[in-house]
């Protein structure tokens, strides 16, 4: 025999009492995964090694003299002088100068050869046009160089020299 009729519970509306009573039984459910995030970004937060950038702006001076006066040696766009400077500066011996001097990447060095402890460096730095008031597409004659390292100290140490 089959049954033929369908039996169902009607539900009363679930009211204020109720959720509390929800987030009570599942408390950890609910909070466990916020604690987990909150205790994991702290860890986080601590465990990540510093890093501080240093800055130096660096401007490119246009020649002073007439061009009728004296003739230019060097003929070239503004842009192409910065990138000349720019490869100049994460040039292979310019950094490997840098680096043995102020005594940087002092671990990489152990292990690696001069070659990649170049390459980290390059990697850490950025050459960026200076915007000039027009906005993008108005780059003013000067450029920013930008390095980053964990020591807050021996970074600013180089601008000088470059």
């Amino acid at each position: 025999m089959q049954p033929t009729d369908s039996f169902s519970v009607q539900r009363r509306a679930l009211d204020v009492e109720d959720y509390i009573d929800i987030v009570r039984r599942h408390k950890g459910w609910i909070f466990g995964p916020f604690l987990f995030t909150l205790v994991g970004t702290v860890v986080g937060v601590y465990m990540w090694p510093d890093s501080y950038v240093s800055e130096a702006k660096v401007k490119v001076q246009p020649q002073q003299l007439p061009q009728n006066m004296v003739q230019s040696a060097i003929n070239q766009e503004l842009t192409d002088r910065i990138s000349s400077m720019s490869q100049t500066i994460l040039s292979r011996t310019t950094l490997t100068t840098i680096i043995n001097n102020f005594g940087l990447y002092p671990r990489e060095r152990r292990s690696l050869p001069i070659e990649d402890v170049v390459e980290l460096m390059r990697k850490k730095i950025e050459i960026l046009p200076v915007l000039s008031v027009g906005g993008p597409g108005h780059e003013a004659p000067a450029f920013y160089i930008r390095f980053h390292y964990e020591n807050r100290i021996k970074p600013s140490a180089w601008f000088p020299i470059c």
